[in-house]
């Protein structure tokens, strides 16, 4: 059977990633010369806007989705699988069940949703990234509960 014929249903990206949290605000004149991927909204490169150094008050990430929260980059959605320094600019989203392939999959999924609905006047906040839904493959993400269930999400494969 076909990913075409399977029943797709709306979930909240908020049950996937439980505390999705924004970076911190770290201005260029303040920027530590180093090799750490700095990670903002830009719609390119993963997001990835320099290289800095910095390791105090700064939040830092790795094997997660960011999320850019505004500007001309608003919604887009990348997968890092490497260690980044996150900027206010993005919100991370992380769970620990999640492989590289489903965290591509979920991505691929949520950029169109959020870049459509976000702009530089409309920016992601915590309160809208907690109501946004996206669609998914019903029998294979939701228990008889309407539950996520993290084993098989975005694992299938057409045949």
């Amino acid at each position: 059977m076909k990913l075409s014929e399977k029943e797709w249903e709306p979930f909240f990206i908020s049950s996937l990633f439980k505390d999705p949290k924004r970076g911190k605000r770290i201005v260029s004149s303040n920027h530590i010369e180093g090799d750490t991927p700095l990670v903002s909204s830009a719609g390119d490169n993963n997001g990835v806007t320099a290289f800095i150094g910095n390791r105090e008050k700064v939040r830092i990430y790795e094997n997660c989705l960011s999320i850019a929260n505004g500007g001309s980059s608003a919604g887009k959605c990348f997968y890092e699988p490497f260690e980044f320094i996150a900027s206010d600019h993005i919100t991370h989203c992380k769970n620990e069940k999640l492989t590289a392939n489903q965290y591509l999959a979920i991505a691929s999924v949520i950029t169109p949703k959020l870049t459509e609905k976000y702009s530089f006047c409309r920016e992601i906040t915590d309160l809208r990234i907690s109501r946004e839904k996206i669609m998914s493959i019903v029998p294979l993400c939701l228990n008889k509960n309407k539950k996520i269930f993290m084993k098989t999400i975005y694992d299938y494969k057409e045949q």
